[in-house]
């Protein structure tokens, strides 16, 4: 029999402070929270016993996770409990009260309404986000790289989720097309004609110091929605002529207009799940 080749890990402590997450209470909260859901079934192992034969081992088995919740993928484990976890931040709520009975109820409605899911992906990430959102009664958008292939879109837009292929957009938005829809706040637009063809180009107005005094106080630890909301209205400072909302706040924070980043943050953002607002 072959001898099993393995290397030590020397890898250095990384310190990750997010590491917490996957702590045992952690842990044990996301299960009570999955197996609230009417969907939810034990999944099945499958005995590999001729495979434990070759490596001398007495048994081995493999989750078959293709039984999960009907999707074929434990990929919307996450996606849901994403989206608990970010409802009960917004209620100010552990998230050991958000169970599916309560995110599918009257009462979450009047308290919290209806939120969009945002992520990029080309597999069954996506289709879990959109999923969950279905389910849950909230709303997602999945954006797709080029190649991706018919039958995932299709399986994507099944759930009810907003899904586009970016292959047009990108190269248009990475030369500085203006990509219609509302003109984002602290901007103007002005006509202009690239490569030959006649756009848009964003200019900042005198509200964006507005958009940049939100978003450094939302970068202070301490500061919320409604700090920010409280300021705007007692230095009388209005949005499109209306009182600031947390809505609105939100919609901002998450609006990509606003950040300067590469392809590599790009690609990074794909795997990162972020709830964008309500409509203002």
């Amino acid at each position: 029999m072959e001898v099993i080749k393995w290397s030590a890990n020397k890898m250095p402590k990384s310190g990750d402070q997010q590491l917490s997450v996957m702590a045992l209470d952690e842990v044990q909260r996301a299960r009570r929270f999955h197996r609230s859901f009417p969907q939810y079934a034990v999944i099945p192992l499958a005995r590999l016993s001729r495979m434990a034969g070759q490596l001398g081992l007495k048994d081995v088995f493999v989750k078959d996770e293709s039984y999960r919740f009907g999707l074929n993928a434990f990929k919307v484990l996450g996606g849901s409990f994403a989206m608990a976890r970010y409802i009960a931040k917004e209620l100010g709520k552990s998230v050991d009260e958000m169970s599916y009975d309560y995110l599918t109820s009257n009462q979450l409605k009047q308290e919290f309404g209806q939120a969009t899911f945002f992520t990029a992906t080309d597999g069954n990430h996506g289709r879990g986000v959109a999923w969950a959102a279905n389910r849950l009664g909230q709303k997602a958008v999945v954006h797709m790289p080029k190649g991706s292939s018919k039958s995932r879109f299709d399986n994507i837009a099944r759930e009810g989720a907003k899904v586009t292929i970016e292959e047009v957009n990108y190269s248009r938005c990475t030369k500085g097309y203006y990509m219609r829809g509302r003109t984002p706040y602290g901007f103007d637009t002005e006509p202009i004609v690239m490569d030959g063809i006649k756009t848009k180009k964003l200019v900042e107005n005198a509200e964006m110091d507005f958009a940049e005094l939100i978003y450094q106080m939302y970068a202070e630890p301490s500061s919320s929605y409604g700090d920010i909301t409280r300021y705007f209205v007692a230095h009388d400072i209005k949005v499109y002529g209306k009182a600031l909302t947390r809505a609105f706040i939100a919609q901002l924070l998450r609006n990509p207009v606003y950040v300067k980043a590469d392809m590599a943050i790009s690609q990074r953002s794909a795997a990162v799940i972020s709830p964008a607002s309500r409509a203002f």
